[in-house]
């Protein structure tokens, strides 16, 4: 096990890995690394969540504001890279000049998102709990299979899968939405009872600049017939969660515009879910904006979120 406050490297042929022995009963100020810091045991429990970061979408405009946040930890929910190759009309570009394949083209990917300035703040900020969804292999993939088998045969795509694995794991790790719902026993029937609650958190860049008159337009007349849907909206951020053992506020943080590097971070919604009351409510929310906000233009990016 090791002493507390003792670090071990550990290492195989394909990772390598550091980790810090905390005593549980060390008081919460933060343990400090080159490059990130942690907390032990809060009083109050505070965290983000966050997922769906395509470079190519747009700018980490959330990310600045995320780092400033001063959270516990952050939870990122898959798509930490995407696959894609360089589309020339988006904000910004992939390098390379296709999708990657080998170890090092993944790499290299990592490397790219990596060095913007603004996801370095928010992993230098908090530790990051990460899990990977599919773009940090390829879209929709599914065990051994390639999503397109005409162009990539199962024998070359496991070799890419494999290499990507190693990446992912060398590089410190449907449609962005944000639904919060509760969660019935039997969804067609309203008077079901209520057994818990879902928040599904937004992108931070993926799906491109929102069109918020066209999101409304489809699904305002679907969540009027859905009385389980609380809310509904696809702003590009990130939820801010504050827990303690009564209670949870999250609140949705979103940003005008991912097509200019910087921009401001403002509080759309806040939900609420109490320590032994199933479901979830809506504490506040912005009325619903139907012209999205005058920045510059792209064309629609299509990165396969």
């Amino acid at each position: 096990m090791g002493k507390p406050g003792a670090v071990r490297l550990l290492r195989s042929g394909v990772a390598r890995a550091v980790r810090l022995r905390i005593p549980l009963n060390h008081p919460p100020p933060p343990w400090a690394w080159r490059g990130g810091r942690a907390r032990s045991r809060p009083a109050r429990l505070r965290f983000a969540f966050a997922s769906c970061q395509d470079f190519q979408a747009g700018y980490y405009t959330a990310h600045r504001h995320l780092a400033a946040e001063d959270v516990a930890f952050v939870a990122f929910l898959g798509d930490y890279i995407y696959e894609n190759g360089p589309i020339p009309a988006a904000p910004r570009q992939h390098t390379g000049t296709g999708e990657p394949y080998t170890l090092a083209e993944y790499r290299d990917r990592y490397a790219q998102y990596k060095a913007d300035p603004d996801l370095q703040a928010a992993h230098a900020a908090a530790p990051w709990v990460v899990t990977l969804d599919d773009h940090e292999i390829d879209n929709n993939w599914a065990g051994p299979l390639p999503p397109d088998p005409a162009r990539q045969p199962p024998a070359a795509f496991r070799a890419r899968r494999a290499a990507a694995f190693q990446a992912y794991c060398r590089a410190d790790r449907g449609p962005p939405r944000t639904w919060v719902c509760d969660l019935r026993t039997d969804f067609d029937d309203p008077s079901s009872p209520v057994v818990g609650a879902e928040l599904t958190g937004i992108s931070l860049t993926s799906g491109g600049h929102p069109d918020p008159a066209a999101f409304h337009a489809t699904y305002d007349p679907i969540m009027a017939e859905s009385p389980h849907w609380k809310y509904a909206d696809l702003q590009r951020g990130y939820v801010l969660c504050d827990v303690t053992p009564e209670r949870m506020v999250s609140a949705l943080r979103v940003v005008d515009t991912i097509w200019l590097p910087s921009s401001p971070i403002r509080t759309s919604a806040r939900f609420l879910v109490e320590a032994g009351v199933p479901g979830v409510s809506v504490l506040r929310q912005e009325p619903a904006r139907t012209r999205p906000i005058a920045t510059p233009q792209y064309p629609a990016v299509n990165d396969k979120p």
